[in-house]
């Protein structure tokens, strides 16, 4: 189902070890138990220091049930970084800066073409270096 926006609808983006997930209040309870219930399975725990709670209205103050989450809440007005990448929270919705991305991976590109190695050598070095600046 996801949390509709304005701009579209989110339900969950992942990489690696980020991940964005979007909750409305019912999901609130359920995302706990079950972050706990992986926790415990998997024996990891969750770092809280670079976890951040992104209340998306910034015409009302954030809700009692985010602070239940016990994540620290990230105001609205700042740029927040999600899955490496910058945004910015606006009325009309995300804005993105894609020009520091480009100048990033051109610069990995010329670094990479510079290399002497095998095509597959080549693929797993462009979707490792490259790929994983998107």
């Amino acid at each position: 189902m996801g949390i509709r926006l304005p701009w579209g609808t989110f339900k969950t983006g992942a990489y690696a070890d980020d991940v964005t997930v979007g909750l409305s209040a019912l999901d609130a309870p359920t995302f706990q138990l079950t972050l706990s219930e992986y926790c415990l399975a998997s024996n990891s725990c969750i770092n809280i220091e670079k976890c951040k709670l992104l209340y998306l209205s910034s015409y009302t103050p954030p809700p009692l049930w985010l602070a239940s989450l016990q994540y620290p809440i990230h105001s609205a007005s700042a740029i927040i970084t999600v899955l490496g990448f910058p945004l910015c929270f606006t009325t009309s919705g995300i804005v993105d800066d894609w020009w520091p991305t480009y100048t990033k991976m051109q610069h990995i590109a010329t670094q990479l073409s510079g290399r002497n190695v095998s095509v597959l050598g080549r693929s797993l070095l462009v979707n490792m270096k490259l790929f994983s600046t998107l």
